[in-house]
């Protein structure tokens, strides 16, 4: 019986030193849980407090961004205000100079135009005057060689000078008759020859007013001697448009009424 109270002291004893061993090792885990928790908590404190300080930077950058953002827009606005309005400006500026210009082409060309017609009507009365002034010449002289007869080329020009024709006075006051044996023609077509020789001796007569006599039958110096001025000149001046209107003849080549009298004078003379 001893023995088993003195075992039964021995487990109590043990008993309550284990419980001792455990709750002074409970005790110290529990300061070491309660540091680890405290050093973890003041950890987590420092880096809210660096995030709340970061946040705090990024708010005060945006809100200087934006306050930036907010002048250059103004600064913007300021701009395209005055730009439009230069622009505005510099456009209002060109139209006025371009519709003074065009008003003052316009201007120039009638002014131009004037100058021109004037200038045109002086240079007429000029060749008048030179006309009237000087002694005008004629398209052949009687000893001109006989191919500078309107109509006769080389080739009649060799077969006439065969028979002794080699002038336009000679084809003139030759007999109708030889010269078309000669050149295989007929009479009618040699005397046509012979009438515009006549014609190109007249002082002042040029090719284009032998064609328009010729259109009026004219063939020769003796049908033009027969002619009255004015109305001669009546007639030419009606064909002289219709060939002016096919483009045959110019304005400046139309024959004038003191043309068309000294043409018949000197026919008469």
């Amino acid at each position: 019986m001893t023995n088993v109270q003195t075992k039964v002291s021995e487990v109590d004893e043990n008993l309550e030193a284990t419980n001792k061993r455990l709750i002074d090792e409970f005790t110290s885990q529990g300061e070491e849980i309660k540091q680890t928790v405290e050093a973890k908590d003041q950890n987590q404190q420092k880096l809210l407090e660096g995030m709340q300080g970061r946040i705090f930077f990024v708010d005060e950058s945006l809100t200087n961004v934006e306050k930036k953002l907010g002048e250059q827009e103004e600064l913007m606005k300021t701009l395209d205000t005055n730009s439009a309005k230069n622009v505005n400006s510099q456009l209002t500026f060109v139209k006025e100079t371009l519709a003074k210009l065009e008003l003052e082409d316009g201007k120039t060309v009638a002014s131009i135009k004037k100058q021109g017609t004037e200038i045109s009507e002086i240079r007429q009365k000029l060749e008048r005057l030179e006309a009237s002034l000087v002694q005008p010449k004629s398209m052949i002289k009687s000893n001109s060689d006989v191919e500078d007869v309107k109509g006769i080329g080389p080739n009649k020009a060799a077969e006439l000078k065969n028979v002794g024709i080699t002038s336009a006075s000679d084809l003139i006051m030759a007999d109708p008759k030889v010269i078309a044996d000669a050149m295989g023609s007929t009479e009618k077509t040699v005397e046509k020859l012979q009438g515009r020789a006549q014609l190109q001796m007249i002082p002042g007569m040029k090719e284009k007013d032998l064609l328009l006599l010729e259109e009026l039958d004219i063939t020769d110096r003796k049908r033009l001697s027969t002619q009255d001025p004015i109305e001669l000149g009546k007639k030419i001046n009606a064909i002289f448009k219709v060939n002016l209107a096919k483009g045959k003849v110019e304005e400046n080549e139309r024959p004038t009424i003191e043309e068309v009298d000294s043409w018949i004078k000197f026919t008469k003379a």
